[in-house]
């Protein structure tokens, strides 16, 4: 048996919550133990991480993609500015210079993001990998 969120080996969060009701029986069913309300959370996880991942998506392609990223370049550069001016304290300059490094890893990963949509945009059922994926249309809808 495979979990949603495990391999064969180790099963996801839920099914071991319900290999642990079984134990129980019907009184793992009751508010005596905090098995219940487990299962109930391990269910409404899977919830909001689908939220997320979809917030992430509208974020990447309706704010960031919208104006090819010049709002977040122009961001980027406000927080590199920020980063390079001298810090007033010593104790600000560590977190300049990791204000720096995170705003240097944002623009690589925004860039990376952006490469992989421009690539999708000449060729849609390219696979990441170098490999293709199955485009329906050009075998006759199958």
């Amino acid at each position: 048996m495979r979990g949603p969120a495990g391999s064969e080996d180790r099963p996801g969060p839920f099914v071991s919550l319900g290999h642990a009701l079984q134990t129980l029986g019907g009184a793992g069913y009751t508010q005596d133990f905090p098995l219940e309300q487990y299962i109930r959370d391990t269910r409404i996880d899977t919830l909001y991480e689908g939220t997320t991942a979809i917030q992430g998506m509208d974020l990447f392609f309706r704010k960031i993609a919208r104006d090819q990223g010049g709002a977040l370049a122009a961001l980027i550069a406000e927080v590199e500015k920020t980063a390079a001016d001298a810090p007033k304290s010593r104790e600000l300059a560590d977190a300049h210079a990791l204000l720096g490094r995170s705003a240097g890893h944002l623009q690589a990963m925004a860039t990376g993001l952006g490469g992989h949509l421009l690539t999708s945009l000449e060729d849609p059922f390219g696979h990441p990998s170098g490999g293709t994926r199955h485009n329906p249309a050009a075998d006759g809808g199958g």
